[in-house]
C-alpha cells in the first residue's frame, strides 16, 4: 500500500489554487511552513538581519537540511494556517498578513 499522509494542518480552509516552485536556500535546518523573505534575490528566514516583515515572498513545503545552500520547494500562494507558520522571534504573523495578501498568500 502506498505511504498514509498525515494533515499537519499548514494549509487553512478549502485549498485553490496553490503555486509552489524551486528556490535556493542558504545552508541550515529548515522547517515547512517557514515564511521566507526574499532581498536582491536571495532568500532566507523572515525576520532574519536585512529581512523585514515587508520582504515576505514564499513559505517552505518541507522540511530539509542543508549542508550548503541548496534547492527547496516554497508556496507562493495559497491560504495557511497562522499558528503553523515559522518565523524569527522579532517579528510577528500579524506583521507579515497584509504584505503576505499582496502575493495572494493569505493567513488566517
Amino acid at each position: 500500500m502506498g505511504e498514509v499522509i498525515k494533515p499537519d494542518e499548514l494549509f487553512n480552509g478549502l485549498q485553490g489554487v496553490v503555486v509552489a516552485g524551486e528556490i535556493e536556500l542558504p545552508a541550515g535546518e529548515w522547517k515547512r511552513g517557514t515564511l521566507l523573505g526574499k532581498v536582491n534575490g536571495a532568500y532566507n528566514l523572515l525576520g532574519a538581519t536585512d529581512y523585514p516583515a515587508s520582504s515576505v515572498d514564499c513559505i517552505l513545503a518541507d522540511e530539509i537540511t542543508l549542508a550548503e545552500a541548496g534547492k527547496a520547494v516554497a508556496y507562493f500562494s495559497g491560504e495557511f494556517n497562522s499558528e503553523k507558520l515559522i518565523v524569527d522571534p522579532s517579528i510577528e504573523i500579524s506583521d507579515v498578513v497584509d504584505h503576505a495578501r499582496k502575493l495572494q498568500i493569505f493567513i488566517g
